[in-house]
């Protein structure tokens, strides 16, 4: 991934080439909203472009060879942080690894970054663990902590992050979206089972739960 897939990201992708642009990239940043926004979107293409050797108008360039290496989900300075099975906790051994790995300088002189998601599956040792990684920052590395529930990460992990806050989009840009995907039917009836979410409403018209949904009604 080279570029922010969705629309409604432009404003976060601004924002964030911003800091890129003027040396200025956050120690921790934190993606929170409703899943189905493109946090994690955002932060691949975020990651890519600073790990990129020749990004071209802030997008990675996808010919040098770092991005070959991102391409094949190998590149050593993109690490990542996450539940060994969905829905389990991130333990404290895991951050250890972690640790571990960041003891090493970044394989490459450009910066290295670690995605962690989701960032509230730290159970209270790993949480605490991690904590160091923020109060004893290793060189040239940033974080960006995914969560739909950002509220249940610990204060003293926000207080050191800063926060971008995913909302849905307005209805217009979201079912005009959900159009060019190939939904035409119903889909600001998707969009509310979704709670705005166009990626989770494009989900859903895929698996057919609109049409789940109304022969539920008539039964």
């Amino acid at each position: 991934m080279n570029e922010p897939l969705y629309p409604w990201l432009q404003p976060h992708w601004q924002q964030l080439w911003a800091y890129a642009e003027q040396q200025r990239i956050p120690q921790a940043l934190i993606f929170s909203g409703h899943s189905g926004l493109g946090k994690e979107a955002l932060a691949l293409a975020f990651a890519h472009s600073l790990l990129c050797l020749s990004p071209h108008n802030g997008l990675a360039c996808r010919m040098c060879h770092a991005c070959d290496l991102l391409e094949a989900g190998n590149h050593p300075d993109l690490l990542f942080l996450q539940p060994e099975e969905t829905g389990k906790q991130i333990g404290i051994d895991a951050v250890r690894r972690l640790l571990s790995q960041l003891a090493l300088k970044p394989q490459y002189q450009r910066q290295r970054m670690v995605l962690i998601q989701p960032a509230d599956a730290m159970n209270t040792a790993a949480a605490n663990a991690f904590l160091k990684c923020l109060e004893e920052p290793t060189e040239r590395t940033s974080f960006i902590l995914l969560t739909s529930h950002a509220n249940r990460l610990p204060a003293t992990i926000r207080s050191r992050c800063q926060h971008l806050h995913f909302l849905p989009p307005i209805t217009e840009l979201a079912t005009n979206w959900l159009k060019q995907q190939g939904v035409n039917q119903s889909p600001e009836v998707l969009l509310a089972m979704a709670q705005g979410s166009p990626i989770l409403a494009l989900e859903y018209a895929r698996q057919g739960i609109e049409k789940l949904r109304g022969q539920i009604f008539e039964d």
